[in-house]
């Protein structure tokens, strides 16, 4: 369930990147990209403009103020969203708001016609709902995770990456067939699914779970720390702020955030723009660093908890080791981007081994909210910045290297 929840959540931040394209009046002709320009041909490429549903006149300021709107609701809604989970309980702070997200979403192609601002306050709205889920799931992990199997746990939070192949995929190949719209209705459909079977299947406490066993919690209760009513109550505010170690994962998730929504945001406008290679031709490029990340997941989750069973070290060192892999070698290889130039293999298999090495985040700052507190963990999380990428960083037309 944690899989499939962060496997649905980034799939309604990110469905509006691919479908904004087929929603807006694009251009009969466009610039050469510049990995294809050469002397004798043209600056300019006429192209044929498909007819997927009714498409909408807004500026490049309109159509990015509607791409990120979805964060500036993660931004608001991410710190009450930690202590809500600690008091209602991350079931009802996950399910309920999700679903709602998806409600809200299926109204966002209707509202197109009334001009930029109805999607852009719906994003808004979604991104309000969806922000309570990460914190949540980390009130999840604390409750139910050993502490030396956190890491398998957390691999679930690599569904991230599996959602955003998932909706890129289904757009390019419903949107032909249904019209853009039914990109909406069949993505709120799948999180109504979701929901439902997020109810039944599972619950705030391991005591609570309908089918629990009790050798199962019996081994959960070995390692759980117990707290009383009265703590969860007060959560110990001054110690979270005053803490370095929570600062030090606060920066090392605003960094990993960065890289990551990077590469969500422009790595499909620059495989686009300054590669050349057209979006249904390119759809396997643009996932596969994605499918990459989710599997080194798994293997660096694995490592983690190898590390810590085998007691080879503490979370400090394992952390302090780990970061090199998940902070500093991703953004060596992202630097390293713009010397390949043109090389359109070499550029690929840098994107996939940046997403390979960041998946050691699982071990660094997915894990550290748990490990510092596990009956915080949702709170500490609260911390932890967007450090989202906003597209007009890059304005259209920009197609040289020096810019990327």
């Amino acid at each position: 369930m944690i899989f499939m929840t962060s496997l649905m959540n980034p799939a309604l931040a990110s469905n509006i990147l691919f479908i904004i394209s087929f929603m807006t009046v694009q251009p009969t002709r466009k610039l050469v990209a510049s990995c294809e320009q050469t002397d004798k041909d043209p600056l300019w490429v006429y192209m044929d403009v498909p007819d997927l549903g009714p498409r909408h006149n807004w500026t490049t300021f309109e159509i990015c103020q509607i791409k990120v709107a979805y964060f500036y609701g993660v931004v608001i809604a991410s710190p009450p969203a930690g202590i809500l989970s600690e008091w209602l309980g991350p079931k009802n702070t996950i399910c309920f708001p999700l679903l709602f997200a998806g409600i809200i979403n299926v109204l966002s192609p209707h509202g197109a016609k009334w001009g930029w601002g109805v999607p852009f306050a719906c994003r808004f709205i979604v991104g309000l709902s969806s922000g309570t889920v990460y914190p949540a799931l980390q009130c999840f992990v604390g409750k139910w995770a050993p502490p030396n199997e956190r890491g398998k746990f957390l691999n679930a939070f690599m569904g991230d990456a599996i959602g955003t192949a998932v909706v890129w995929v289904m757009i390019q190949y419903t949107a032909p067939l249904f019209g853009w719209h039914w990109t909406f209705y069949i993505l709120s459909i799948l999180i109504g699914i979701h929901c439902t079977a997020f109810w039944f299947l599972t619950s705030n406490e391991p005591e609570d779970h309908r089918y629990i066993t009790v050798e199962e919690i019996e081994y959960i209760r070995s390692w759980k720390v117990s707290i009383d009513k009265e703590d969860k109550e007060f959560p110990p505010f001054k110690d979270i702020v005053t803490s370095s170690e929570c600062w030090a994962a606060t920066i090392l998730q605003f960094g990993s955030l960065w890289g990551v929504n990077l590469q969500l945001l422009l790595v499909p406008i620059f495989i686009n723009q300054f590669m050349g290679i057209m979006a249904h031709d390119s759809v396997l490029i643009a996932i596969l660093p994605h499918i990459t990340r989710f599997c080194s997941g798994i293997f660096f989750g694995n490592l983690s908890d190898f590390i810590r069973t085998r007691e080879m070290g503490s979370n400090t060192l394992m952390s302090k080791i780990l970061v090199v892999f998940s902070h500093i070698i991703p953004t060596m290889i992202l630097m390293s981007l713009g010397s390949v130039k043109c090389n359109t293999v070499a550029s690929i298999l840098l994107l996939i081994f940046s997403n390979v090495f960041t998946a050691a985040s699982v071990g660094t700052n997915l894990r550290a909210p748990t490990d510092l507190s596990p009956n915080f963990a949702g709170i500490i999380y609260l911390w932890f910045g967007s450090a989202e990428i906003q597209p007009w960083n890059t304005k259209e037309g920009r197609r040289q290297i020096p810019r990327w």
